[in-house]
């Protein structure tokens, strides 16, 4: 006798959807490396967290205590408004922007490249929206090697920016080269501004080119832009209160002559 056709309905074998049949594409690999990260153990803010963080917190602040019971301040004598002492340095968390300011235009590096750069990391969150990965340091093996191709490339590109300007002098070079940008006015938007971000545009898009062979992801980008950030923060910041002398020259450390008081 013939089966009821409900029968025949549950018996016929469910049909495979094609991504699920050949087991790859890029859901399926998320979902494999969710189920892995639900399967590892996970760690709770109390007292994984926040528990070594307060420790740490009371051993730097014992330390600074310590520190500031047996070594002096290194303050000067009252400050004079009538004479400059050469250099005259900002602090050290401005030494960076003051660097910035050897190189071009004050309102480029007082003014635009800051606003910029926080508008920037305030984007990151809503350019980069893929969850994946959440918790782990550089996103995996491709994000260590982003973030070391961008250290070097960084490192680099600074140095020899500086270097470059404090010995060659783009800035005369170009006015000698083109007489007419000596004007006051062209000098501060031809050699002050528009070069200076023609070559920091070029520096950015060559971060990018340094990376393309790895085919990166949109959080591959962000780490090596980040780390590209932070790493020239900290050169600026090094440069201006190490290796800066009187009348801002660049001096080795070891050869800084010094302070006109």
């Amino acid at each position: 006798p013939a089966k009821p056709a409900s029968s025949q309905v549950a018996a016929a074998p469910a049909s495979t959807p094609p991504a699920a049949a050949s087991g790859g594409g890029a859901s399926s690999a998320r979902a494999m490396r969710s189920a892995a990260r639900r399967a590892q153990a996970q760690l709770t803010t109390w007292p994984h967290l926040l528990m070594p963080e307060f420790l740490s917190a009371v051993l730097l602040l014992i330390g600074l205590t310590v520190m500031a019971w047996f070594v002096n301040a290194p303050l000067e004598e009252h400050s004079n408004p009538n004479h400059t002492p050469n250099p005259s340095k900002a602090p050290w968390y401005f030494l960076n922007l003051q660097e910035l300011l050897l190189h071009m235009h004050p309102g480029l590096a007082g003014v635009v490249i800051p606003t910029v750069i926080i508008v920037l990391l305030m984007a990151i969150p809503y350019l980069d929206i893929n969850s994946d990965d959440t918790g782990v340091w550089f996103s995996g093996a491709q994000g260590k090697k982003v973030f070391w191709i961008s250290t070097v490339y960084t490192f680099f590109w600074a140095w020899a920016l500086i270097l470059v300007d404090e010995f060659v002098g783009v800035r005369a070079v170009i006015e000698n080269a083109i007489p007419v940008l000596k004007i006051s006015w062209l000098s501060e938007i031809v050699t002050q501004t528009m070069v200076p971000t023609a070559i920091m545009w070029a520096v950015a898009v060559g971060l990018y080119v340094a990376i393309a062979h790895l085919k990166p992801t949109v959080r591959d980008v962000m780490i090596a832009y980040f780390t590209a950030f932070v790493i020239a923060w900290i050169l600026l910041a090094l440069v201006g209160s190490a290796f800066r002398g009187p009348a801002m020259v660049l001096y080795w450390p070891w050869n800084m002559p010094a302070r006109i008081a």
